[in-house]
């Protein structure tokens, strides 16, 4: 059992999940594999959507096929319809996401999501997102068929694994640290990556020389990655160029991509280069 669990776990970048049947798993095994498979379409189709700390909630309920007349909220009727394969009776799932910080991002309501997923295979029936920036969006299972997946440059960098997300920020980091203060910049370092967030703004204040841009709030998040220089006692002159095997750090927000910050590890010159200020 623990295997098939490992199994769903790997596929939930897909928000289909290949004619599994969730009811068969134990609830714990279960509602994990279900809030897999629909961050997993969220951060394919809607990465604008995704957030990381959600508090999910799930419920059980039966398909009603054939009684999609009962409702009547203005949706379309097409939202309530289901695959051709389900019948009356079977399973399904309602899986909500409550998001803690839905005041800071002045988003609509706490509630961010909610999905229905089919019990005997994982597939997505229909889906309501909730965006600071417009009404509630509504997807049914063949519309969702029809939207292309999010290019990697879209994505959210905290949904990625490990690997691919300390990829793309090393890249940016780079990149940065030539374009901005080349005198840095050296071949044989090591990045390092920390993961922070803007919880400092909560205290209601910034130092002055802050620089913070003005469009996060606290629960943004934000990376550090520092630059290593495995030869840095070699460095030649009347003193050393770097204090020690820290060359810079660059200091990236999550959500854009953008690098607001580089902290020099050099022994003489600025300590600090902003790149983007708070009236960015």
């Amino acid at each position: 059992m623990r295997r098939l669990f490992v199994f769903l776990f790997l596929f939930c970048a897909t928000f289909s999940m290949a004619q599994v049947d969730l009811t068969v798993l134990p609830k714990a095994e279960r509602d994990s594999a279900l809030v897999a498979i629909v961050q997993g379409l969220i951060l394919q189709k809607f990465p604008e959507i995704y957030r990381k700390d959600i508090y999910p909630v799930i419920s059980e309920s039966y398909a009603n096929k054939g009684m999609e007349w009962i409702y009547d909220d203005g949706l379309s009727e097409k939202y309530y319809k289901y695959p051709d394969y389900v019948k009356s009776g079977d399973v399904c799932y309602n899986v909500q996401f409550y998001y803690k910080y839905w005041q800071e991002e002045d988003l609509r309501t706490p509630c961010i999501t909610s999905a229905t997923v089919i019990g005997k295979t994982g597939d997505i029936k229909n889906i309501t997102l909730y965006h600071s920036e417009s009404e509630r969006l509504y997807y049914w299972w063949g519309d969702l068929m029809q939207i292309p997946d999010t290019s990697a440059a879209k994505r959210r960098l905290s949904g990625m694994s490990r690997t691919e997300r300390d990829s793309i920020l090393t890249d940016i980091a780079r990149e940065t640290v030539r374009r901005h203060w080349p005198e840095l910049d050296r071949e044989n370092v090591l990045p390092s990556i920390r993961v922070c967030d803007f919880s400092i703004l909560r205290l209601g204040w910034v130092n002055e020389d802050s620089s913070i841009p003005d469009y996060v709030n606290p629960a943004d998040i934000y990376y550090v990655v520092t630059f290593y220089y495995k030869d840095w006692k070699k460095e030649k002159g009347k003193k050393k160029f770097f204090q020690g095997a820290m060359t810079a750090s660059v200091y990236i927000i999550e959500k854009t991509r953008e690098a607001y910050k580089i902290e020099s590890g050099a022994s003489e010159g600025d300590r600090w280069r902003y790149l983007l200020k708070p009236e960015h």
